[in-house]
Formats: structure tokens, C-alpha cells, sequence
């Protein structure tokens, strides 16, 4: 059985486990959850329950004091007893989601399209006016922009022009198949944009200072050597 803490991730994890494996949704928070889950593994009720990578933030910069060039993937692996080199699994979507994303595309774009993703929950904001002035750019090139349709009201509470963007309801698995068609991606480094990586097309992640993490702020700099997606093995290193 996998445990799922949120539920839009549900669709993610689809594309990765077979039929054979339950996925539950349990609802906890997430400070709950890094209470609960110090360590690797809890022993509940005669279960053993395994939890990758608790506090990882933390941990990693802990294990950077032994190993400075220790970053998320160095991590992951670690404790999912991988090597670095490991090939990474490609998701696995399903026809309905393919179909449903082919149908939407002809309805919604007359030109080639990228994906904008200007919300992250770990970093700090860009400002509309960066956004505004990227989107501009981009529609005097010719394409057409998309972003997910249920960011969109606070989106446009912030300032962001969305007066010619194309927006619709994506969950992670249609997002990834949306991207495989995109001419590209504009986003705020995150764990989505990490997994975005998995369809091979072209990616700007724009890295930012962190919100406060236990009243610490981690720079842009250090994200980025932490948090690369250059570190990945199925990633071009073209910069």
C-alpha cells in the first residue's frame, strides 16, 4: 500500500506504480506528517511504514556539513538504495488522458503553445510585471501561452495578464502530457517542474530565495546547487 498526504498527487503516482498497489489517501497536514515521520521507518500496529526522505531539507544541509556537494538527488537515491546513474522511470499515461489532452489542444490552440507555471509553494514569488513582460514577449513570437486553470483566480488577483492566456483544469498526469506537446516550459523551480523534466522537451526553471523554512531562508544560489535539475540523469545539460 502507498499512503497519499495530498490528493491532487494521486494521478502521479498512477503513472508509476502498477495495478497491484493500493493507493490510499489519508488526510494529515503537512507539519502533522514531519512530526509524525522523523525518521525512515515507524513501527504502528504491527505495520512497518517507510517514509523517504523525512525533513529533507534539513537532512540534506546537515549531510552537506560531511559532504559539500550533497544535493536532493544525491538524497533520494540514498534512501531508495538507487545509484545516481540509475535510468529514471518514465510515466506512463494513460490513453484517456492522452486522448482528452489531443482533444483539448485542437480546441484551444491555433498556435504553438508554452506552459507558464509562475507559482511554486517554496519559493518567493516573481513579480506580475516579470511574468507580464515574458508573456508579451512570447505572443510576439507567436505562441500561445497556457496556464493551469485553477491558479488562475489568484493569478489575477496578483496582477498577472491573462486577457489572451489559455487556461483549463490539469491534474499532474494531464499536465505532463500537455507539456509533451508544448513548445517549452517557463516555470519557478519546483517538484513539479523536476517531474516536467520527465518529457524531454525544453525548460527555463527560474530559481528564487525560499519562503522561511523553520524561520530560515534558503538563497537562490544554494537552491539551485541543491536542487538542480542538471543533476538528473535524463537531462540535457543545455544552459
Amino acid at each position: 500500500m502507498l499512503l497519499v498526504w495530498q490528493k491532487k498527487d494521486i494521478p502521479f503516482y498512477k503513472m508509476f506504480v502498477n495495478k497491484n498497489i493500493t493507493l490510499q489517501y489519508i488526510e494529515i497536514s503537512q507539519n502533522d506528517l514531519q512530526d509524525i515521520f522523523k525518521e525512515e521507518h515507524l513501527e504502528y500496529k504491527g505495520h512497518r511504514i517507510f517514509c523517504p526522505t523525512p525533513n529533507i531539507i534539513a537532512n540534506m544541509l546537515e549531510k552537506r556539513k560531511e559532504v559539500p556537494t550533497w544535493t536532493f538527488y544525491d538524497h533520494i537515491c540514498k534512501d531508495f538504495a538507487m545509484d545516481t546513474k540509475d535510468k529514471l522511470a518514465k510515466p506512463v499515461v494513460s490513453e484517456e488522458v492522452k486522448n482528452s489532452i489531443k482533444l483539448k489542444i485542437s480546441k484551444y490552440f491555433k498556435r504553438p503553445f508554452v506552459i507558464i507555471i509562475p507559482n511554486t509553494n517554496s519559493l518567493r514569488q516573481m513579480p506580475a510585471e516579470f511574468w507580464n513582460k515574458i508573456i508579451y514577449q512570447l505572443r510576439i513570437f507567436g505562441y500561445d501561452i497556457f496556464i493551469n486553470n485553477h491558479r488562475t483566480k489568484r493569478d489575477n488577483r496578483n496582477g498577472l495578464d491573462l486577457s489572451e492566456t489559455i487556461t483549463f483544469d490539469c491534474d499532474l498526469a494531464e499536465m505532463y502530457e500537455l507539456s509533451r506537446h508544448s513548445a517549452g516550459v517557463i516555470t519557478l523551480a519546483s517538484g513539479l517542474a523536476v517531474f516536467l523534466t520527465a518529457n524531454g522537451g525544453k525548460m527555463d526553471l527560474i530559481y528564487t530565495d525560499t519562503n522561511p523554512i523553520n524561520q530560515r531562508t534558503i538563497s537562490a544560489a544554494l537552491m539551485q546547487e541543491l536542487y538542480s535539475v542538471f543533476l538528473l540523469p535524463n537531462v540535457s545539460h543545455e544552459k
